[in-house]
């Protein structure tokens, strides 16, 4: 007996870490006209029927009946539907082990030929059956190695951090708050706090206070679309002092309070 082993394939297989956070069936007319501002999780749009655009910066990208569309996460949006559309979607994240979702490095909306009839997704999304939805979620993570390949987001993808940065990344998880400072860091992984600064700015491209920052950022958005807690509860969970300096905080980064950025993200497709 002769087995080989590919000894890429399990790093490919294991190195994305997919989560659905909401899905749906959307009838959408021409009160579909809004804005979503730096959600935290990227869109997929899966569209059946009709057509619609959305704008994000200077790129204007139509959406036509049989393609597949991703709107990068972290991207500001627009749209419109002069008529009607039907489409199915999905809001999904894409972490790295930096904790960052992959596609907010992609600065652009991408559109592809969907591989299946977008009518018959729409179709297994709503049958109730078990094979065909995890055929469905099957055909999900397939556009979306599709988009990876399509923006080149491969090698971040696979990208093999030091076990150093590899530490200071799972305390950040662990710890944080915001009251996680460098100084807790390091003593955490027992160095000098200009040793950790320097090594983390020198491998990382950013200061670790910054990187701290973002993660908070990233941790607000998520419980503010993700969750029903309040403005106060998510305060006292991450340590700020009271809700008012979370909002400032916040605002300072996103550039709107945290209750008018949710209501910008919630119920909308």
């Amino acid at each position: 007996m002769n087995i080989e082993r590919a000894r890429w394939a399990h790093r490919i297989w294991n190195a994305m870490k997919i989560e659905i956070l909401e899905s749906g069936y959307a009838r959408l007319g021409r009160d579909w006209n809004h804005e979503h501002l730096r959600p935290p999780y990227s869109r997929v749009y899966y569209i059946a029927s009709g057509s619609g655009t959305v704008v994000s910066g200077e790129q204007t990208m139509p959406l036509h009946a049989g393609c597949v569309y991703l709107l990068p996460a972290g991207a500001s949006l627009r749209y419109s539907c002069p008529g009607e559309m039907t489409q199915l979607y999905f809001h999904v994240s894409v972490r790295t082990g930096d904790g960052y979702d992959l596609f907010s490095r992609c600065h652009q909306i991408l559109c592809l030929p969907s591989q299946q009839d977008p009518e018959i997704l729409c179709q297994d999304y709503q049958s109730g059956d078990y094979l065909r939805e995890a055929l469905l979620k099957c055909c999900l993570e397939a556009d979306l190695c599709r988009f990876i390949a399509e923006c080149g987001l491969e090698e971040i993808l696979l990208a093999q951090h030091s076990a150093f940065l590899e530490q200071v990344f799972t305390i950040v998880r662990q710890e944080l708050r915001s009251s996680l400072t460098i100084q807790t860091v390091a003593r955490r992984l027992s160095v000098s706090e200009s040793t950790l600064a320097k090594r983390f700015r020198r491998e990382f491209g950013m200061t670790l206070g910054r990187y701290i920052d973002e993660m908070l950022v990233e941790e607000i958005c998520r419980l503010l679309t993700a969750t029903d807690l309040t403005v106060g509860e998510i305060a006292e969970r991450l340590g700020f002092c009271d809700q008012f300096y979370l909002a400032r905080f916040f605002s300072a980064r996103q550039g709107l309070p945290p209750r008018e950025y949710r209501a910008f993200l919630r119920g909308q497709a």
